[in-house]
C-alpha cells in the first residue's frame, strides 16, 4: 500500500512538473512575441486560451500588458474571454487605458462585451468617456456595439454621462454629446426626473434640443 501511494505521489509530482515547464513555455513565447508557438499550444488543445501563468495572470493580458497585439488576436481567435482581466479591469478596458484604440475597436466588433464591467462597476463605453471625454464622440466611431449596455447600477452611457455632468456642474456643455448618442446611435435617454430637480431650473426639454 505504502508503495502504490508513493507511485501515485511521484506520478503527481512529475504532473505537476511537467504543466509548470508547459506554463513556462507558454510564458516564454508570449514574452517574446513568438505568434506561431502560441498558436501550435493552442491548435494542439495543449493550453486553454484561458489559461494563467504560473503567477495566476492569464497569459492573453501578459500579451497586452507587452503590447502584443498579434498575440492578443491569437488567444482571441481561439476563443480566450473577453472578461479575462487584471486588478478589475476586464481586456477591453486594458486596452482603453493603454489607449490602443485599433484593437479595442477590433474586439468591440467582434466580441460581445456588453458583459466587461471594470471594478468601478463601468462598461466598456463609460470607461472611453473617463478616460477622455474630449476624444469619446471620436473613439466610438464605427464600432459596431450595443450602445445601451448599462452597467451595474442599470445605467447607460447617457444616463453615465449626465449622473457625471451634474456631479461636476457642467450639464448644459453636455448636451451636444448626449444629443449625438440619442439621435446617432440611438440611445435611449430616458433619466430619472430627480436628476434635472438637482440643476435648479434646467428644464428637461433642454435635453432634447438638437
Amino acid at each position: 500500500m505504502v508503495n502504490i501511494i508513493y507511485i501515485l505521489f511521484l506520478e503527481i509530482r512529475q504532473n505537476w512538473r511537467d504543466r509548470d515547464k508547459l506554463l513556462d513555455s507558454v510564458q516564454h513565447a508570449v514574452v517574446l512575441n513568438d505568434v506561431q508557438t502560441v498558436e501550435d499550444y493552442l491548435s494542439k488543445g495543449a493550453i486553454s486560451p484561458n489559461a494563467k501563468n504560473r503567477q495566476g495572470k492569464a497569459f492573453l493580458i501578459v500579451a497586452v500588458e507587452m503590447g502584443h497585439d498579434e498575440i492578443v488576436r491569437c488567444f482571441l481567435r481561439h476563443g480566450a474571454d473577453v472578461n479575462n482581466s487584471y486588478h478589475g479591469y476586464p481586456l477591453p478596458h486594458l486596452l482603453c487605458l493603454g489607449n490602443n484604440y485599433p484593437l479595442l475597436r477590433q474586439i468591440i466588433n467582434e466580441c460581445n462585451t456588453d458583459t466587461c464591467i471594470d471594478a468601478s462597476g463601468r462598461t466598456i463605453l463609460q470607461a472611453m468617456y473617463d478616460y477622455d471625454p474630449k476624444q469619446f464622440l471620436k473613439n466610438i466611431a464605427n464600432m459596431q456595439m450595443n450602445m445601451n449596455c448599462k452597467n451595474k447600477l442599470g445605467e447607460n452611457i447617457i444616463q453615465h454621462i449626465v449622473k457625471d455632468a451634474i456631479a461636476k456642474g457642467e450639464l448644459k456643455q453636455k448636451i451636444p454629446v448626449v444629443c449625438k448618442l440619442a439621435t446617432k446611435y440611438k440611445v435611449d435617454m430616458s433619466i430619472p426626473s430627480a436628476s434635472y430637480g438637482m440643476y435648479g431650473n434646467m428644464e428637461k426639454k433642454n435635453m432634447h434640443k438638437p
